[in-house]
């Protein structure tokens, strides 16, 4: 029995971010973005941490 392919997605930055403006600074909910987005709540979480935590050090550089 053959197992069903499952190709990865790609997101781009940009994408990232206006996925993770829209839950700090719309007021979406995590949940919803996801859903909209067709991805999982756990990688909008780790979104959301990843550019918070790049644009501190960007900002202290």
């Amino acid at each position: 029995m053959k197992k069903a392919v499952q190709i990865r997605r790609m997101f781009t930055k940009g994408l990232k971010q206006d996925a993770v403006k829209m839950i700090t600074e719309q007021g979406h909910s995590i949940a919803e973005v996801a859903k909209n987005m067709s991805t999982s709540y756990n990688v909008l979480c780790r979104w959301k941490k990843e550019l918070s935590e790049s644009s501190s050090v960007e900002v202290d550089a």
